[in-house]
């Protein structure tokens, strides 16, 4: 017979949160892949990673994952032809900022902040969330 209920009822309530806890700091759950082609001369670019990224990381922590690539660089510009091609972007919508997130493309610093916020939502409600885009000759970085 335990003769201070309300001890017992407090061991047991921090047994309780320290076994649900999250201890070692690790994403559990979904996680939405995205990539950024950027531009470092382009203002726009500068923007969405100063602004727009920041919050939205801040938020969802390791469970949101943007790789930006610069196309300045021969390999960034490569990832971006790629995308260009395989994903049919048309030519009055090419350039940068350009956003993948698994099939959609997001081009410019109006549509990455109008649209990412529920694109991210809707990812995180799919199991496993989503995978890095499927652009050819693009290595998904390891996790």
């Amino acid at each position: 017979m335990v003769k201070k209920p309300w001890v017992f009822l407090c061991v047991m309530i921090l047994l309780g949160l320290v076994t649900s806890c999250d201890c070692d700091g690790g994403s559990e759950g979904p996680v939405v892949h995205a990539i950024l082609f950027y531009s470092p001369s382009c203002p726009h670019c500068h923007q969405v990673m100063t602004e727009v990224l920041p919050p939205l990381e801040k938020k969802y922590g390791d469970q949101l994952q943007v790789l930006e690539l610069d196309t300045a660089t021969p390999e960034g510009q490569q990832v971006y032809q790629s995308a260009v091609a395989y994903f049919s972007i048309p030519q009055e919508r090419r350039g940068v900022p350009t956003l993948v997130l698994d099939s959609i493309v997001l081009v410019g610093s109006g549509e990455i902040p109008q649209y990412l916020p529920s694109l991210i939502e809707r990812g995180l409600k799919q199991e496993g969330g989503v995978d890095w885009p499927a652009i050819p000759g693009f290595i998904p970085p390891a996790d």
